[in-house]
């Protein structure tokens, strides 16, 4: 695993030393931070706990001389986790001293990242926007339009703000990725109005062909029409899970 850290580093600009320099880095999205013990927990998520912001205290010990530079250690994301849809991760960093503050953001864009060396398929990745503030069991579907091959179904990952899910090794082609919910028998799509957010405006429930590549990962397939009741019905055959 790839390590992903952030470096934050104090450049003082003037001919003056900064005393009392403090600094607190807040995420949007992104949770369960880690850093270390020169950083002091700033803010946990409401719901979950983890840590969502860290600050570090220079005190009388620590000033940043004149048109000197101070790196802190780096605070670690490799562990982090990125709330669905994940459209608006964003880092906010905020520095104080005697008679200075400011504050500067930093969006944070994301990638779908898959060894898929050796497979024969595709991936796809996505998230479902379920019409509740939790998310009951789902099944996912990618069921094939121009290839000689069975619907796949997956479970999304549960949780507070995941509802994330996974197509692995796919047979390259086109599919419409459909969620299905048995106890209140609803059905969700990825359609037009679903991928240019525009459900409200245009009412567009035309699903979307995804194209999967061999090799690559086809992703921001967003789940999040449920309410057109003419989707098409549950697959009654397919292969379940990951291959």
């Amino acid at each position: 695993m790839n390590r992903v850290w952030v470096q934050v580093s104090l450049e003082n600009t003037t001919d003056w030393s900064a005393r009392n320099v403090a600094v607190r880095v807040d995420f949007n999205q992104v949770r369960r931070i880690s850093f270390p013990p020169e950083w002091d927990i700033a803010a946990q998520h409401q719901v979950t706990n983890e840590v969502v912001a860290a600050q570090w205290e220079g005190g009388a010990n620590h000033a940043v001389h004149g048109h000197w530079t101070r790196h802190l250690k780096p605070i670690t994301l490799t562990d982090a986790i990125i709330e669905a849809p994940g459209d608006n991760c964003v880092m906010t960093v905020e520095v104080v001293a005697e008679g200075f503050r400011d504050t500067w953001k930093f969006p944070i864009v994301w990638h779908t990242y898959a060894n898929l060396g050796g497979k024969a398929g595709g991936a796809i990745s996505g998230y479902t926007g379920y019409p509740s503030s939790g998310v009951p069991p789902l099944k996912i579907y990618a069921t094939p339009i121009n290839v000689k091959t069975m619907p796949r179904w997956v479970e999304p990952v549960l949780g507070y703000g995941y509802r994330w899910f996974w197509f692995d090794d796919l047979e390259p082609g086109a599919y419409h990725v459909l969620a299905y919910q048995h106890e209140y028998e609803l059905v969700g799509g990825y359609t037009v109005g679903a991928r240019d957010d525009n459900l409200t405006a245009s009412t567009d429930h035309t699903l979307v062909p995804v194209v999967v590549k061999r090799g690559d990962v086809t992703d921001g397939v967003e789940i999040t029409d449920w309410y057109y009741d003419k989707f098409p019905a549950e697959p009654k055959v397919a292969l379940g899970g990951k291959r």
